[in-house]
């Protein structure tokens, strides 16, 4: 009796891993579809400070390759289609032209995709809206 009940439970335990497993791969195919988009850059702040954003793009396709638009008047060598991939549920990672960059996500909804990032000391956030 004993072992019969040892087993159910250590099914289902089992079981109950399996299931919260294919909850979080959902959950992780539901950000891949809300991040694969075009983003334009709304606002930036650097350390608390707010700063008028350039008007740069970041382009996420869904094939996970991902292009850096500059904004009209910003100086920039153009570069090959670079890619991006979810590290953790909170991590995004870019690499574009030899750079690779870890964000994280502060907030990702249908018309908002906050990332944060640190550049030596100071703590940068890109605020990005969809287009």
């Amino acid at each position: 009796m004993i072992k019969v009940v040892r087993i159910s439970i250590l099914f289902c335990l089992g079981l109950s891993v399996l299931l919260s497993a294919c909850v979080k791969e959902g959950e992780e195919d539901y950000r891949y579809k809300l991040i694969a988009r075009a983003w334009m850059e709304s606002r930036i702040v650097t350390n608390g400070q707010s700063a008028i954003a350039p008007g740069r793009q970041h382009v996420f396709y869904s094939n996970l390759k991902y292009r850096r638009i500059c904004a009209v008047n910003e100086n920039c060598i153009p570069a090959p289609d670079g890619d991006w991939s979810l590290l953790t549920d909170s991590t995004l990672q870019t690499i574009f032209n030899t750079e690779i960059n870890i964000y994280i996500i502060k907030k990702l909804d249908n018309a908002n995709l906050w990332l944060e990032y640190k550049s030596g000391k100071n703590k940068i956030q890109l605020q990005l809206q969809a287009r």
